[in-house]
């Protein structure tokens, strides 16, 4: 399916801009990016590579130099927690100036405590001024569609509402099914407020449709792709050491 290598581009799109930033920016010719993925293997692998930031097509100048580093988590926020020292401990002390958690930051909203926990796990791991990314749905969208059914389905996508919660005092959260898998999504606010207790300062946010049209309207989706593809968006937060 199409929708997965549109993910997989726009990904691709954002790090190597933010790999430019930090080129550019922070005067930084050696950049270093961890990506956070779900296996129930524990795997870390190393990827280093160069880029050309300033298109000059030389072999002496605009290359800046990435080392770029996968690791494999755990989906199930418990075990997480009980193997969060491994993880560090695999990584051997790196820090890094972008760690990429893809989609799996979803898994770490079923409490503003776990969420934390799991915010806090990438803050630790990120340089002053360091940047942090991921996918996620969005609530507002979400909101919309359900304002007018409880449900939507196209193709082999769905999604139903189950209900929305208080969590905790002006914090909302609301439980949905995709595909049948039952998932808890938090408003932007809540995300927001909980990297702010990390230092980690909210960017930008990057609307998968314009990308789409804009970059990657080469990769060919169906109406239903669009339709459910773009209810994600993609965050940026950044650190900031006071």
């Amino acid at each position: 399916m199409s929708l997965g290598e549109f993910y997989k581009n726009a990904e691709k799109i954002i790090v190597n801009d933010l790999i430019t930033y930090h080129y550019k920016k922070n005067d930084n010719d050696n950049v270093s990016v961890l990506n956070l993925y779900f296996s129930k293997k524990s795997l870390l692998t190393e990827k280093p590579f160069a880029i050309d930031c300033l298109n000059k097509k030389s072999m002496d100048s605009g290359l800046c130099y990435v080392d770029m580093i996968d690791l494999s988590i755990d989906d199930d926020p418990k075990n997480f927690f009980n193997n969060m020292q491994d993880y560090s401990k695999s990584l051997d002390g790196k820090t890094f100036d972008i760690v990429n958690c893809r989609f799996s930051i979803k898994s770490f909203m079923t409490s503003v405590r776990d969420l934390l926990i799991f915010i806090k796990f990438v803050s630790d791991l990120l340089n002053d001024r360091g940047v942090f990314i991921g996918f996620l749905l969005d609530l507002s969208k979400l909101n919309g569609i359900f304002t007018e059914m409880p449900s939507m389905y196209a193709g082999p996508y769905g999604i139903e509402y189950a209900n929305q919660n208080d969590i905790s005092d002006n914090l909302t959260s609301m439980t949905i099914l995709i595909n049948g898998e039952k998932m808890n999504i938090m408003d932007f606010s809540t995300l927001e407020m909980i990297c702010k207790k990390c230092n980690l300062i909210h960017l930008d946010n990057i609307i998968l449709e314009s990308l789409y049209n804009n970059s990657l309207s080469n990769i060919s989706l169906t109406e239903n792709e669009k339709q459910f593809g773009f209810l994600n968006y993609m965050f940026i937060f950044q650190k900031i050491t006071y």
